[in-house]
This record gives C-alpha cells, sequence and structure tokens, in this order.
C-alpha cells in the first residue's frame, strides 16, 4: 500500500482581504468626509497669468487642488474651512505681498 500524503491545507483569503477593504474605505470616509483637514495657502496669480499659456487662467493656476509651481501651503491646518479662512485673512502671523492671493483647500 501507498501512503497518500495529507494535503497542505488551503488558506481562504477572501474574508481577509474583505476585511482589509473595509478598514482602507472606513478610513477613507473618516479622513475625507467626517474630519477634513484644511490647509492655507498662497498664490503667486501675478506670474501664473503672466507665465503661463493662453488656455491658462487665473482659476486654473491658482484654484486647482493640489500642488503646483505657484502655490506655497502655510504648515497649520483646520478642521474647517471658516477657521483656515479666517487664520489667512485676519493672522498677523502670515504677510502676503501684493500679487498674492490666499484660500483654503482641502488636505
Amino acid at each position: 500500500m501507498s501512503k497518500k500524503k495529507n494535503p497542505t491545507p488551503k488558506t481562504n483569503w477572501e474574508p481577509l482581504i474583505g476585511l482589509g477593504v473595509f478598514i482602507y474605505g472606513g478610513y477613507l470616509l473618516f479622513t475625507n468626509y467626517i474630519s477634513p483637514t484644511y490647509v492655507g495657502f498662497k498664490c503667486d496669480y501675478q506670474s501664473s497669468v503672466f507665465q503661463s499659456n493662453l488656455s491658462t487662467t487665473l482659476k486654473d493656476a491658482c484654484m486647482k487642488d493640489g500642488n503646483n509651481r505657484f502655490k506655497t501651503y502655510f504648515r497649520k491646518e483646520f478642521s474647517s474651512k471658516e477657521e483656515c479662512m479666517d487664520y489667512v485673512r485676519y493672522s498677523k502671523e502670515i504677510t502676503v505681498p501684493e500679487g498674492y492671493l490666499v484660500d483654503c483647500e482641502k488636505k
């Protein structure tokens, strides 16, 4: 008689993958919708208007979300856009040269 080896048990990965997707989805939901973070920035809109091509407008260069070469972000973060706007408009810590636009966006 020949002996048959026991087959290696198969691991069912589906519950583990489902749990990972659920945790990641919860993290995205919490960080983007329940507890968003806003950061202030200043944008050199005069340079963006004069140095960009004709198809780019002020709104495209300064108001587009994300980094670009005309934006400089402030370090302080806020939980609401109103708090962030009050900070960038009325704070004595920030000096905004003429020709710059200040605003806030979701991080």
